[in-house]
């Protein structure tokens, strides 16, 4: 059995850092659900299935399989063998300029190109990020690259992928929190611009 050598060099790491915003921008899709499930509105304010709030009921309100992908940043960063990290690569991709495909084919190209091995960093991205990503590549017939394969299957790989809101919360068992809350604790500046409400707003302005 071969035993790592603790002094031996090893090499430097790097990281995908991605976070993506979505939205319900077309409800084409949902149509289709609504019709797959025979579903005809009511004049009553009732949700239309047992046990939903109506704003809850997937069949009067889209949920995520529904939403599109608006924009994508992705950032490669590189551990330099002092330690530091340099930033290799800076990617942003958002509507108007770019539809949905066009996004996650920006994306997936990051990936493609990043150095092997490279680990995908995130804040709750396999509970958004990953599944939309994955979800829209299905939908506009994209692959995704060699070696990033294993994002298909939830991303749930605490080796490749660093979900910062699964590790502050005990692999998510305790209730989540927001990123702000986090770096607020460790007084490290966050939401500088605007608040994370105001995200929503600028999407359907089509900002």
């Amino acid at each position: 059995m071969k035993i790592d050598n603790p002094f031996e060099p090893r090499r430097p790491r790097a990281y995908v850092v991605l976070d993506i915003e979505s939205a319900v921008t077309d409800e084409t899709g949902h149509k289709r659900y609504q019709a797959m499930e025979r579903y005809v509105p009511g004049n009553d304010d009732q949700p239309s299935r047992r046990g939903y709030k109506r704003h809850e009921d997937p069949l009067t309100t889209p949920r995520w399989p529904f939403q599109t992908i608006v924009t994508a940043a992705a950032m490669v960063l590189v551990e330099h063998p002092d330690g530091n990290l340099d930033v290799s690569r800076f990617v942003t991709l958002s509507q108007p300029d770019h539809d949905e495909r066009a996004v996650i084919t920006g994306v997936l190209r990051v990936l493609a190109d990043a150095p092997d091995g490279a680990e995908l960093v995130s804040w709750a991205g396999m509970l958004h990020d990953v599944p939309l990503l994955t979800l829209g590549a299905m939908r506009h017939g994209l692959t995704l690259p060699k070696g990033w394969g294993w994002l298909g299957f939830g991303g749930n790989d605490p080796v490749r992928h660093l979900d910062f809101a699964r590790t502050t919360t005990g692999g998510f068992k305790m209730k989540p929190v927001h990123m702000a809350e986090i770096l607020a604790s460790l007084d490290i500046p966050a939401k500088i611009s605007v608040p994370a409400f105001a995200v929503a707003r600028l999407i359907y302005a089509g900002k």
